[in-house]
C-alpha cells in the first residue's frame, strides 16, 4: 500500500537553504502520488500532493498536525497520467511548496514544531519519495543550494502572504 524510494546516505544532505525539483504523475490508484520527505534542521518533514483520498496537498507535519490538519492545507484536482512540476524550497524560517509554477504552500515555520508524521512515511528518512495506494512515476530530480539572494528572497515574503 505504502511504496517509495530513498537516498540512503543522506549525511552530506543540506538540512535548509535548498531547494527539490522534480516531475511527478499519478498513473493509477486514489491517494497521494508524491510525499517528498526532505531534512529541515534537526528534523524532517513531507510535502504531500494529492492525499487523504486524492486531493489534500501539504506540510506534515507542523506542530504535530498533519498536512490535513494545520494551515499549509489545499485542495487540488490531479489529473491521472499528467505531468506536474513540483518545486520545494526550504529555508530556515520557511517552508515552500509549488506545483506548475503556482506557490500552494507558504509556511513560516519560525518558532514552530517541524517533524515527521509517525509511522511508516519514516521509512523515507533522510531523503525519499513515496505513494499510498497509488502508482506513480518521476522523473528531472534536482536538489540543490539556494544561493544569497534565493534565500533572502524567500525570507523577505510579507507574512500576509502565508499559509
Amino acid at each position: 500500500m505504502l511504496n517509495g524510494i530513498k537516498l540512503k546516505d543522506g549525511d552530506k544532505l543540506p538540512k535548509v537553504d535548498y531547494e527539490v525539483t522534480m516531475k511527478a504523475r499519478r498513473i493509477e490508484g486514489d491517494d497521494f502520488f508524491y510525499c517528498l520527505t526532505f531534512p529541515f534542521k534537526k528534523s524532517h518533514a513531507t510535502f504531500v500532493l494529492g492525499g487523504w483520498g486524492g486531493s489534500v496537498c501539504g506540510i506534515s507535519s507542523i506542530d504535530f498536525m498533519d498536512a490535513m490538519e494545520n494551515m499549509t492545507m489545499s485542495v487540488r484536482e490531479f489529473e491521472e497520467s499528467q505531468w506536474y512540476e513540483v518545486r520545494v524550497v526550504i529555508t530556515d524560517h520557511r517552508i515552500q511548496g509549488f506545483v506548475d509554477g503556482e506557490r500552494i504552500v507558504n509556511a513560516n515555520v519560525k518558532d514552530r514544531n517541524v517533524a515527521m508524521r509517525f509511522g511508516e512515511i519514516e521509512e523515507s528518512v533522510p531523503f525519499g519519495i513515496s505513494t499510498y495506494r497509488t502508482g506513480a512515476e518521476y522523473k528531472d530530480i534536482s536538489l540543490r543550494k539556494l544561493t544569497k539572494e534565493e534565500i533572502a528572497a524567500a525570507t523577505k515574503l510579507d507574512d500576509e502572504d502565508e499559509f
